[in-house]
């Protein structure tokens, strides 16, 4: 659920099946256990909370070449079925829903080709496919997760089964010899494209886009082990725009226009200070040049440190300031800190420690609207959210590990979405914990 955890519970690819100069690494992976709030659900909804045991099931298959001279080859693809052992299931359409969760739950492939890896030119062709039924918070863009049926309309998301795509091509510039090469100049384009599969019954059209995203990245390796980067990123953002029922009593209404053009750049370090501490250092500046509304206009930024106290136990903390566009409404900002801790112990055992806060603060121009009284009304939506996790691992072998986690989130919003009835409002805020145990091989 959380992209929380360092080296300590990571684990290494086996040596793979040789077929010539292929080889292909297969992974499986099984796991159960218990989430306290399947649907991120506010305690304050009609709705009641709903808890489940979990099962799942997972495999996937990577392929890489063997001494890529001219042609370099990565590729990675898997799928995870989940299933609910257990849950406190609604009534009606909700029920419906909750039982299509028995299913995939997430499933990806992603793939680079790169011609000429070892010259002074390279060309990469990159394609990143993603399925998941449930993004995680820092994915949502502010969209609501729980399920309330009310006069047979289902008002707030319930699941999400997001697809999510990126296809492009990088050109590459880095002289030298290719063990030693200081300097490097990237330019790169994406086509992406953002599907909800249930958007139009429940409502989520608003979150579907496209998008063209040109990056400029340019590194100068002037120590060994230290780089300074430079990064300019432009995109264009096209958010669909459905036909949205703002005042009950009248004629639907075409929802916010939130297309953007957002330009962020950033400079910065990477790389050790010392034999024990690195650090990621970014500072810039981002605009999303909104076509209607708001935009942000702000300064951006990171600090992450990284501490080696023992050859075993590492800790890291970080900043972060950012923004970006929302499918909630024109932009969202985020401040968050976070820390972190990975400690390997009798050779075979690893701990990881993360936890997280940040605030995540959502433009008003754009975000949902109710008529209430004869008067369009929106909210301001601020997000505090907290998240941690907890790790502990055993590495039977190089390529198989069994892990157990237990992770928490918890959004404290006091956001209400505006609602033209009294008592319809649907609450943003849940808390949410998962343990779960998971054998996982890596051949």
């Amino acid at each position: 659920m959380l992209a929380l955890l360092g080296a300590a519970v990571a684990h290494a690819e086996g040596p793979g099946v040789r077929a010539g100069d292929l080889v292909f690494h297969p992974h499986a992976w099984v796991g159960g256990g218990y989430d306290s709030n399947v649907f991120s659900e506010s305690k304050d909804d009609r709705s009641a909370i709903n808890d489940a045991v979990v099962l799942k099931v997972g495999g996937g298959l990577g392929l890489r070449n063997q001494n890529p001279n001219k042609v370099a080859i990565d590729i990675d693809s898997q799928v995870t079925y989940r299933h609910f052992t257990a849950i406190n299931e609604l009534e009606g359409a909700a029920s419906d829903l909750i039982s299509s969760r028995n299913a995939v739950s997430d499933a990806g492939l992603k793939g680079k080709l790169v011609i000429g890896p070892r010259s002074v030119v390279s060309l990469s062709l990159h394609e990143d496919f993603g399925y998941t039924e449930r993004p995680p918070y820092s994915d949502r863009d502010g969209l609501t997760a729980s399920a309330r049926v009310n006069g047979g309309q289902i008002t707030e998301i319930l699941g999400y089964q997001r697809i999510s795509n990126q296809a492009g091509v990088d050109l590459a510039f880095h002289p030298g010899p290719p063990d030693g090469r200081a300097l490097e100049m990237r330019l790169g384009y994406r086509f992406g494209l953002v599907r909800f599969l249930e958007a139009e019954a429940l409502g989520a059209s608003r979150a579907n886009q496209n998008s063209h995203d040109i990056k400029f990245k340019t590194s100068w390796k002037f120590l060994p082990k230290t780089a300074a980067e430079l990064t300019v990123n432009y995109r264009v953002n096209d958010f669909e725009q459905p036909l949205i029922v703002e005042d009950p009593g009248a004629n639907p209404v075409q929802s916010a226009d939130r297309d953007n053009k957002p330009l962020t750049v950033t400079a910065g370090l990477r790389g050790l200070v010392t034999k024990r501490l690195s650090t990621l250092l970014e500072v810039g500046y981002g605009n999303s040049f909104n076509v209607v509304g708001d935009s942000y206009s702000m300064a951006v930024g990171r600090l992450e440190l990284h501490y080696v106290i023992e050859p075993t136990l590492a800790a890291r903390l970080g900043y972060q300031r950012r923004a970006a566009p929302s499918a909630f409404s024109n932009f969202v900002t985020v401040d968050r800190i976070y820390a972190g801790a990975d400690l390997n112990f009798f050779r075979v055992f690893s701990l990881g420690l993360a936890g997280e806060f940040g605030y995540w603060s959502y433009s008003r121009s754009g975000s949902p609207a109710a008529v209430v009284n004869g008067e369009r009304v929106t909210v301001q939506r601020d997000d505090p959210v907290a998240r941690a996790q907890v790790a502990l691992g055993y590495n039977a072998l190089d390529w198989l590990v069994v892990r157990g986690t237990w992770t928490f989130e918890g959004n404290f919003t006091g956001y209400e979405t505006p609602s033209s009835n009294v008592g319809e409002s649907d609450h943003a805020d849940y808390v949410r914990q998962q343990a779960m145990l998971e054998v996982r091989a890596q051949y």
